[in-house]
């Protein structure tokens, strides 16, 4: 080291770790990676503001205490965020137990963590808290990636709770081990607050984000996360009004009298009577939801159950909807949709919903999507059940018949399937009267025409079937799924086959006319993808799958 102004000297330059002379610690510039709870409340300690901090595997909390650079740090507590930070797991299974000893995190006012990539678990808020077990929100929360905040049992039990004002952010698309990322605790129920934002960055629908969420139950009044009506993005809190009466006409006048955006809870069992059914016509955006898993709304066959208008919303949760029918002949619109009827230009999702039993002369008996230009909307079904239902075209002569279960219309329009089941669903070709040589039967699960079909999760797709014309030949084509111009996937990159979708039990129906012909028995598509998940029982390798365009299949799984 020279020094000026005077004779040379020799000085000795002695770096001091992580301290100054004063023992003040000395802020961290680079990315500290973490394997324990005190390394972790060490590296936020002395991080600078605006680093990133790993966490390298799975932390668990306990009654120890770690010493680094001098300084004692417990193996628990809560770790409080006082500047702009991001934690990350470095890996997939990164992952921090709090062993219900403490809250995780609290993030002070005006600072933001980011979370990328990592999981929270069994966090507990401090006894008389009012929630936020996982992380105690006065600043900002942005999350993207494999975020897993859950389970959660309630207020104060590994939730995030977010102070009036507060928001969470998702920065980037979300995969969620077991499909939830977090409860939401929001200090304030009531007045529609916002506490969720979707950056544009997100590919994801914004109606599968807000699913992946769910709001902790107040003890009195139901609430729900649903998205703003002037802007999808933001998911607000909506409280909802009770329906308890069990009439069909009172259930029929509180839906179609709504203002949009309302959020109704279905307390009882609804059936129709010969005195008291029809249609309900849903002309507003909104959410209708049973109380429980047991409320059924039964049409005993007196008409179809849900109608929607065109470009509007319905969000169905937590019920049954059985033994629908409509008459419309299939070749006129409007026809089909037994239990909900939908066009190209509304968005509707199902979730934890059954529609079972449901008989219609057009396709889609369970659900139909008609065609409107220029389509655009979105159908999702997540842990939902299409199941048992009859396309029955009675009064129909044409030669080509289509959409056992659900039926997608033959424009863009995009649907995502997430651990459901469609089971058992069936066209009959019985009534069909005309003089072709062959009846064309398409997709008795699932028919699309021009539709990007995402099918996850453990869902299940098995024994839709047709039932023969009596000596009347058949070109079967994609007995399980048909879907003409569009895309299909099928899985996720990386997912096992016991948790991805199976489709299987397509095979040929007894009695079925000699010189009947069957391609692609399981599916029959346009462009295919196979990330994961089985193909089998459907008629044996050579005739199980029948692409059209692209197959990619970058796993080179097997289909039977």
């Amino acid at each position: 080291m020279q020094v000026s102004g005077g004779t040379p000297k020799e000085f000795t330059l002695k770096l001091m770790d992580e301290k100054c002379l004063s023992g003040a610690a000395i802020k961290r510039s680079t990315s500290p990676s973490v394997a324990t709870w005190a390394e972790l409340h060490h590296a936020v300690a002395t991080a600078s503001a605006g680093m990133t901090i790993e966490i390298n595997g799975k932390i668990k909390a306990n009654d120890g205490s770690q010493t680094i650079d001098g300084n004692s740090y417990p193996n628990k507590d809560e770790i409080t965020i006082d500047k702009n930070l991001t934690i990350q797991g470095k890996g997939t299974d990164a992952e921090l137990d709090a062993n219900q000893k403490n809250r995780i995190f609290n993030i002070t006012a005006g600072k933001t963590l980011i979370l990328k990539n990592i999981a929270l678990k069994n966090g507990e808020a401090p006894a008389g808290a009012s929630g936020g077990g996982a992380v105690f929100v006065s600043g900002s929360l942005e999350i993207s990636g494999a975020v897993t905040i859950s389970p959660s049992s309630g207020k104060g039990k590994n939730d995030v709770y977010l102070k009036s004002g507060t928001k969470i952010t998702v920065k980037g698309d979300l995969s969620p081990a077991g499909g939830i990322v977090a409860h939401i605790t929001p200090e304030n129920y009531t007045g529609a607050p916002e506490v969720i934002v979707i950056d544009n960055a997100v590919t994801q629908h914004p109606a599968e984000i807000k699913d992946m969420f769910n709001i902790t139950p107040q003890a009195s009044g139901y609430h729900q996360l649903q998205s703003k009506q002037n802007n999808p993005k933001t998911i607000i809190v909506k409280q909802g009004t009770v329906i308890s009466s069990n009439s069909w006409s009172t259930l029929k006048s509180q839906i179609q009298g709504a203002s949009n955006g309302d959020y109704f809870i279905v307390e009882n069992n609804v059936t129709a009577t010969s005195t008291d059914f029809g249609q309900i016509e849903i002309s507003k955006n909104l959410t209708i939801q049973g109380k429980d898993s047991g409320v059924e709304i039964d049409a005993a066959q007196k008409s179809r159950i849900f109608k929607v208008a065109s470009g509007k919303n319905l969000t169905l949760k937590n019920l049954t909807l059985k033994n629908a029918k409509d008459n419309t002949e299939a070749s006129i619109h409007g026809s089909g949709g037994g239990g909900v009827y939908a066009d190209a230009a509304s968005n509707i999702e199902l979730i934890d919903v059954t529609i079972k039993d449901c008989e219609t002369a057009g396709s889609g008996p369970g659900i139909r999507i008609d065609y409107k230009n220029p389509g655009g909307g979105y159908l999702l079904l997540k842990n939902s059940k299409i199941m048992n239902n009859t396309y029955n075209p009675v009064g129909y002569n044409g030669y080509s018949i289509s959409g056992g279960g659900v039926g997608l219309p033959y424009i863009d329009y995009t649907a995502v399937i997430d651990g459901c089941e469609i089971l058992g669903n069936k066209i009959d070709l019985r009534p069909i009267s005309n003089t072709d040589q062959y009846l064309n039967v398409k997709g008795c699960g699932i028919d699309g025409g021009n539709v990007n079909l995402i099918i996850k999760g453990k869902t299940k797709i098995e024994n839709n079937t047709f039932i023969p014309k009596p000596g009347k030949k058949v070109k079967s084509y994609g007995m399980g799924i048909y879907n003409q111009f569009g895309t299909i996937t099928i899985g996720e990159n990386g997912a096992s086959h016991e948790n991805s979708p199976i489709i299987k039990g397509h095979t040929k129906p007894n009695n079925v006319a000699s010189g009947s012909l069957f391609e692609g028995q399981a599916l029959h598509v346009n462009d295919f993808t196979w990330y994961s998940g089985q193909i089998t029982n459907n008629g044996g390798s050579h005739n199980a799958v029948k692409v059209r365009g692209t197959f990619t299949n970058p796993n080179n799984l097997q289909a039977n």
